[in-house]
């Protein structure tokens, strides 16, 4: 799926953090956006969401470098809420060993929220979505009813995405490539994917266990 069109169609918006290594929210809703088209799914405009920000946002650029001259210029970090959707959310943790390379365990799935309010100034603004990376999240939107069912295999990039899927399908499934320790074939098979997005940073180095995990799932 083309996603470089329509975000250079909108290259002189706030689509990409200049404090961070990552896309912020709108650029993730046009890479969605797209998505939709191309998939033939319901989709709805930015006017259907409440907005929050969080403000004076330093990211990974900063925390990496430790630059001064970043950190004396923060931005803000915009978000958006659906406000015409239900969804109710259900998280299993992960633990990792001491190298923080291997699952070795894992909680029991417990229900929690979604969006996670962060503090102006923080520097965890991306953890407003689910929290943390270490964990498979599902989401049920009750108030879509379609029959379609997702699996977004991601990385950091792939977190911002599902809050603008919520009125496009039934249930979303959310899996960091980095840690699931599982086989994702099964999953698919037992959760009854429909669809499968897959959001990764290419140069990542979680991107080979992406093409591992995206050719079991084919059955290569």
């Amino acid at each position: 799926m083309d996603v470089y069109s329509i975000l250079a169609e909108h290259a002189g918006e706030d689509i990409y953090a200049r404090t961070d290594h990552r896309w912020l929210p709108l650029g993730a809703y046009y890479a969605a956006l797209k998505f939709a088209a191309v998939t033939g799914l319901p989709f709805k405009g930015l006017e259907t969401y409440d907005e929050k920000t969080v403000h004076r946002f330093v990211g990974s650029l900063y925390l990496y470098s430790k630059d001064g001259d970043i950190k004396a210029a923060p931005e803000d970090f915009t978000y958006y809420i659906p406000r015409e959707a239900d969804w109710n959310t259900t998280y299993v943790n992960f633990s990792l060993d001491a190298d923080r390379t291997r699952v070795v365990s894992e909680s029991r799935p417990y229900k929690g929220r979604f969006f996670f309010n962060q503090p102006d100034g923080s520097t965890g603004a991306y953890k407003t979505f689910m929290g943390s990376d270490l964990r498979l999240t599902y989401v049920k939107i009750p108030t879509m009813p379609n029959g379609r069912r997702l699996l977004l295999l991601k990385d950091g990039f792939g977190d911002l995405l599902p809050p603008f899927l919520f009125y496009s399908f039934e249930e979303i499934h959310i899996v960091d490539c980095r840690y699931f320790p599982g086989s994702l074939k099964a999953y698919v098979e037992q959760n009854g994917i429909t669809d499968l997005l897959i959001s990764n940073d290419l140069f990542h180095a979680g991107m080979p266990k992406v093409i591992n995990h995206y050719n079991e799932i084919l059955g290569r």
